[in-house]
């Protein structure tokens, strides 16, 4: 299983009329795989993807597990970091958790008093239409 934390919430951007997108996909598509084949791209014909929206944070961790977390000792709290250099918040686990990340990390050339961003630039999801020939 995963579980996804977003200490600071998320906000979310969709395009409204997904519906002109369809039509517009159509007539196109053939055009954007022969421009994507001439930029170089190694690509076949399920490649390319239109994306219509996403759901944006300013932090976020994740966690993954192999077994059920039905554990009573089974713990996975989110909290800061108390590194200055490393991620903004870490993992405090216990239990089955086999891989944890945490974004954003902080960017060492910057000024890492402020740790996390002022606006929501962590993409954690994209929607979309998968364009195939």
């Amino acid at each position: 299983g995963t579980i996804l934390s977003m200490p600071h919430g998320a906000s979310q951007e969709d395009y409204k009329n997904e519906r002109i997108l369809k039509g517009f996909i159509g007539r196109n598509a053939k055009h954007w795989y022969r421009y994507a084949i001439q930029c170089g791209r190694d690509i076949d014909c399920h490649s390319l993807y239109l994306v219509t929206g996403c759901l944006k944070s300013r932090s976020w961790g994740i966690v993954t597990y192999d077994t059920t977390v039905h554990d009573h000792y089974s713990t996975l709290i989110i909290g800061k970091s108390p590194d200055p250099e490393g991620p903004v918040y870490e993992w405090k686990k216990s239990g089955k958790a086999t891989t944890y990340r945490t974004g954003p990390v902080p960017d060492v050339t910057t000024d890492t008093q402020s740790r996390i961003p002022d606006s929501e630039n962590q993409c954690l999801f994209l929607r979309g239409f998968k364009i195939s020939l």
